[in-house]
C-alpha cells in the first residue's frame, strides 16, 4: 500500500541542513521546513495564525546541493512526497510521523534573490554544472547511468 501524497510547500529552514552518508555512500540531507499557517481576514489581508513544521530528507545529488546552498532561515520551495508512518519508540509506544522526501528544493522566487550561472549569449563557454553533466556526442541521454538495461526497451 502506497501511503504517500504529493507535497509542495514554501517556507523557511529552521536550521542548517544536516548532510550525512549511508554505509553504501549515498548522500542524505535532513532539515526542518517551517511553513506559515495563514488565515484570510475580513479586510482581505492575511494574518499568520501559526506554523506547521515538516521534517524533510533529500538524497544523492540533491542532498549535496541542499547542504551546500542553504542555511538556517533561507526561504525555499520544497516539492516531493509526504509520507505517514507508524513506529514503536524505545519504550514500545506506538508513534506517528509525517515526513517529506524532497525531489526539488529551490529558492522561493517570491521571497529571495538568486542568480543563474549562464554563459554569455553566443559563447561556447558552458557553466561548470552544465559542462559536468554533458555526455559525449552521440550518447543516448535516456540510457541508464550504468549503460545496462532499464531503458525504454525493457530490462
Amino acid at each position: 500500500m502506497n501511503n504517500s501524497l504529493p507535497f509542495a510547500e514554501r517556507g523557511n529552514l529552521t536550521g542548517d541542513p544536516e548532510l550525512s552518508y549511508l554505509a553504501d555512500g549515498t548522500a542524505r540531507t535532513r532539515f526542518t521546513l517551517a511553513v506559515d499557517e495563514r488565515k484570510k481576514q475580513p479586510d482581505g489581508s492575511y494574518k499568520t495564525v501559526g506554523k506547521v513544521f515538516y521534517r524533510v530528507a533529500c538524497w544523492a545529488n540533491a542532498a549535496n546541493l541542499v547542504a551546500e546552498l542553504y542555511r538556517k532561515g533561507d526561504p525555499v520551495v520544497v516539492v516531493g512526497d509526504l509520507r505517514h508512518r507508524s513506529y514503536l519508540d524505545a519504550e514500545d509506544k506506538r508513534r506517528q510521523s509525517v515526513d517529506v522526501t524532497a525531489t526539488i528544493v529551490c529558492p522561493d522566487p517570491s521571497r529571495s534573490r538568486f542568480s543563474v550561472d549562464r554563459a554569455p549569449q553566443g559563447s561556447s563557454e558552458r557553466p561548470a554544472a552544465a559542462a559536468a553533466s554533458e555526455q559525449p556526442p552521440g550518447a543516448d541521454p535516456w540510457a541508464p547511468a550504468s549503460g545496462v538495461g532499464g531503458g525504454w526497451d525493457g530490462p
